[in-house]
């Protein structure tokens, strides 16, 4: 069993710490995990201290956001990070300061559809890490102001109540009223940064993607697809395991998880199909990865 993209706290959507996840992942006699938090390293010191007296192989990982063709969310997994890398830091940097305008727009654009909120409200809830779905329900929540608004209900203990956060995201800021592109993290252009890195980019649960747009993908050199994830039915498992050998791309497998609290839904190495992962090949990938960037310095 294998879980190649989990949440630690370090993601500000993200419940358990390093140590946790590892008992966690022993208990349910998982083999090989990913930590992959959001556009940050901030869990993966501690977790590759811990990870050689836990039995189980670890791969750090970050997640990053990106955009495609300006409107298009996409997450790109970057596989085998390694914290201390120069290039790597520089790049987070980047993208925080990005992050910061877009989070400054956000607030503009839940103002103008009758939401109160500021950023003092956000840093609240972020702690500092970059802001979620969660860090924005959870400060529009807090806010008296708006305890009357009907569009909030549905994700304290309605319809969408099932998995808030995740659901607040996708509804206000992948797909609706307060999406912000960032220019900067174009999909294409995070996925070389990931390659210059020594990494391997992976697409993280492409779910209805076009398939068209993960072929220019394959082209600007993306690693692998997240064929097997808790967003993906037997159906999509399907098209996009047949899409990934069509393409000459890995296929691998990861949960989602951020904890009950944040996404009670998804469970711990619950995936389905996941034992169908060829891992020498990742692992053979990964390695060619690290050489090629090696070179190219």
């Amino acid at each position: 069993m294998i879980d190649l993209h989990i949440h630690t706290n370090a993601s500000s959507d993200g419940q358990h710490t390093p140590a946790e996840l590892f008992s966690m992942c022993r208990e349910l006699g998982l083999l090989s995990v990913a930590f992959a938090d959001h556009n940050g390293i901030g869990s993966l010191a501690e977790a590759i201290r811990l990870a050689p007296e836990q039995g189980i192989e670890f791969i750090p990982a970050v997640e990053f956001n990106s955009y495609h063709r300006g409107t298009i969310d996409l997450h790109v997994l970057a596989y085998g990070i390694e914290p201390g890398s120069p290039a790597l830091l520089a790049w987070l940097a980047e993208i925080e300061e990005e992050k910061r305008w877009q989070s400054a727009e956000r607030l503009k654009r839940f103002r103008a559809i009758g939401f109160a909120l500021d950023e003092a409200d956000v840093d609240r809830f972020s702690a500092g890490r970059t802001p979620t779905g969660a860090s924005y329900l959870k400060a529009l929540l807090s806010r008296p102001e708006n305890a009357g608004d009907e569009r909030l209900p549905p994700y304290v203990s309605g319809e969408k109540a099932n998995s808030p956060y995740y659901n607040f995201y996708r509804d206000f800021l992948r797909d609706g009223p307060v999406f912000v592109p960032l220019e900067g993290v174009a999909t294409p252009k995070v996925i070389q940064r990931i390659r210059g890195l020594g990494c391997l980019p992976v697409l993280a649960h492409p779910a209805q993607v076009a398939g068209g747009v993960v072929i220019e993908l394959a082209a600007a050199g993306l690693a692998g697809i997240e064929v097997y994830c808790n967003y993906h039915d037997a159906e999509r498992r399907n098209h996009w395991l047949a899409a990934a050998r069509r393409l000459g791309l890995l296929v691998t497998c990861g949960s989602d998880f951020h904890g009950a609290f944040y996404k009670p839904d998804i469970r711990l190495g619950s995936i389905t199909g996941g034992e169908g992962v060829d891992l020498g090949r990742f692992r053979e990938a990964l390695a060619a990865a690290r050489s090629s960037a090696a070179h190219s310095r």
